[in-house]
């Protein structure tokens, strides 16, 4: 019988040390495979690249008594190895109510993976609400992305055949030529090994496999018409059990690099549980998802959906801030630009997934010199005067905003940057507009409309 474990993003627990030597084992081998997947990849904190690091989703501490604590950094999700599940749960819900948190987190993945998941965990296979989630949200993410990619370019590859034909193509198979046709007189046919250009190839067939393993768990209708379609343009592809190990076998020409992402998705879930029940590669079940990504995505998904009449919302922007001579150096890229009715202003819009405390100016309420001096930087290259760091927060919070002024040489206002906090612990999308508004300094909660405003606007 496997138990649960409630396990908080950046809080300490205290385990058993067999317990935690079999975690520490399975995040290390988890770890191995972040480069082969979408979802593990590295979010640019200074843990992620500290020398001899070997895994960073769970920081072990052992004492001289040889009990262990354990601290998950910045991975959500499930880890299923030994005699329990350890279930991550993001670290601004400090309550141990978990229906609540599951709640919240339906929520926010509604905006951050445009998925509307089944309020009763019983409306899907999943033993348990949170892997329903975390799997869901993972299902949807490569099904659409899938799709972008499949209705754009056809993939087609070289694939290596070996028959016995009457021409000689190729290179003619010695061996079996001896043994097949020379032997028994059969003086025109030849064996031959060569290479035909078509669709039925082994990344498609990879492809074609984890799309119907996927549509038979997820219940999600968008997710399920996304994988029908992917299933319907490998209609002619040949069907076939495939493996991670079959994964690590394909490559792309440079003109086919925009199938990467694809195989990392097919790679990452050919090497889950769920394949063949026995642990995949790693022998370890697991689901699990960046928290910074995902605040990321939830704050751009609201902004774009739930904004009021008339508000401009213009997600990822890039650029670089310097240059040598005629080659840009030192890129960037904004989170979103969010322009006001009306008076037409502009905001930078920048998210941390950090908890801070607006309250304690000693600490500069929060906010980190690096964070503040990348802002004064957009704000001065985007010519936009006014900027937004949006943080998590919780509905109890007695100070969500927090205005500071960056002045010029002469003493006038060059930047203005807002420090907000939105209530990450509710399912009211009113009460989240209403702290943007404040530090917007709109002071209207408006209707909300969802009301999309593309791109090209901005």
């Amino acid at each position: 019988m496997v138990e649960r474990r409630l396990l908080r993003e950046h809080g300490w627990t205290t385990l058993e040390p067999d317990d935690a030597s079999l975690l520490e084992d399975a995040c290390r081998r988890i770890w191995r495979s972040r480069r082969e997947s979408p979802t593990y990849a590295a979010s640019q904190t200074p843990d992620d690249t500290r020398v001899g690091s070997d895994q960073d989703l769970i920081h072990f501490q052992r004492s001289r008594d040889g009990t262990a604590t354990v601290k998950p950094n910045h991975y959500i999700g499930s880890i299923r190895v030994g005699r329990y599940e350890y279930v991550i749960v993001p670290k601004i819900y400090d309550g141990d109510d978990e229906e609540d948190i599951y709640r919240y987190l339906r929520f926010q993945f509604g905006y951050a993976y445009n998925l509307r998941l089944p309020e009763s965990p019983g409306a899907g296979t999943a033993s348990v609400p949170e892997q329903q989630l975390f799997a869901e949200a993972l299902f949807y993410s490569f099904a659409s992305q899938t799709v972008a990619v499949l209705r754009t370019r056809s993939f087609m590859s070289y694939q290596e055949v070996q028959e016995s034909i009457s021409t000689v193509r190729g290179r003619i198979e010695f061996s079996t030529h001896l043994k097949e046709n020379f032997r028994r007189a059969r003086r025109d046919r030849f064996s031959c090994i060569y290479e035909v250009y078509q669709e039925d190839c082994l990344f498609l067939r990879i492809l074609k496999y984890v799309a119907g393993l996927i549509r038979e768990r997820s219940h999600v209708p968008q997710t399920i018409l996304f994988l029908t379609e992917i299933l319907a343009r490998l209609e002619d592809v040949e069907h076939h059990r495939c493996s991670y190990a079959d994964c690590l076998k394909v490559h792309f020409t440079r003109y086919q690099q925009v199938f990467t992402p694809v195989l990392q998705y097919c790679s990452l879930f050919l090497s889950f549980r769920m394949a063949n029940g026995s642990g995949g590669p790693y022998g370890v079940d697991y689901y699990l998802l960046n928290a910074n990504d995902l605040f990321e995505r939830f704050v751009c998904g609201y902004l774009q959906e739930e904004a009021p009449d008339g508000w401009r919302v213009c997600p990822k922007k890039s650029g670089y801030l310097a240059r040598e001579g005629a080659a840009e150096v030192f890129r960037y890229e904004n989170d979103a630009i969010l322009t006001a009715p009306d008076s037409g202003r502009r905001f930078i819009v920048d998210m941390k997934y950090k908890i801070v405390d607006l309250e304690d100016r000693k600490a500069n309420y929060g906010i980190s010199q690096p964070d503040l001096y990348q802002m004064i930087a957009y704000s001065l290259k985007r010519g936009i005067t006014e900027v937004l760091l949006v943080y998590p927060g919780r509905a109890r919070d007695a100070s969500r905003t927090r205005r500071l002024f960056v002045d010029d040489t002469h003493g006038r206002i060059a930047t203005s940057i807002t420090a907000c906090k939105i209530p990450m612990d509710t399912t009211d999308r009113r009460a989240i507009w209403k702290s943007i508004s404040e530090a917007t300094g709109d002071g209207s909660v408006g209707d909300v409309v969802g009301y999309v405003h593309s791109a090209a606007e901005c």
